[in-house]
């Protein structure tokens, strides 16, 4: 593969290469439901694939395992904005703060 072609190495593409990704972090995050970046990382690879409700549920996963994770919050924020749900987006924006008042993606998701 050449630079800026989109691919890796071994020909495959950036596509590809979520699609591989979210099968394995699906994988992992539904046989230790305990495992944080399983989770949170599921979360970040459905909302690059355009899949905010099942980001939303990632990420959501990932709070049970640690209710203080900002990112989390703000990035659950930012799910719920996309599916449209604005006052669970605020909700979620407004967590992030309460944990993590420096937080600087939140004023930009929260624009």
């Amino acid at each position: 593969a050449e630079a800026g072609d989109g691919t890796s190495g071994d020909g495959e593409s950036a596509a590809d290469l979520r699609s591989r990704s979210l099968n394995i972090l699906e994988t992992v995050a539904a046989a230790d439901r305990t495992y944080f970046p399983a989770a949170f990382f599921l979360g970040m690879i459905m909302q690059q694939l355009g899949d905010p409700g099942g980001a939303a549920a990632a990420y959501r996963q990932a709070l049970e395992i640690d209710p203080r994770h900002s990112d989390s919050c703000n990035n659950l924020g930012k799910a719920y904005a996309d599916l449209g749900e604005r006052d669970l987006a605020v909700f979620w924006y407004n967590e992030t703060l309460r944990i993590d008042p420096a937080h600087r993606q939140v004023s930009f998701n929260n624009g």
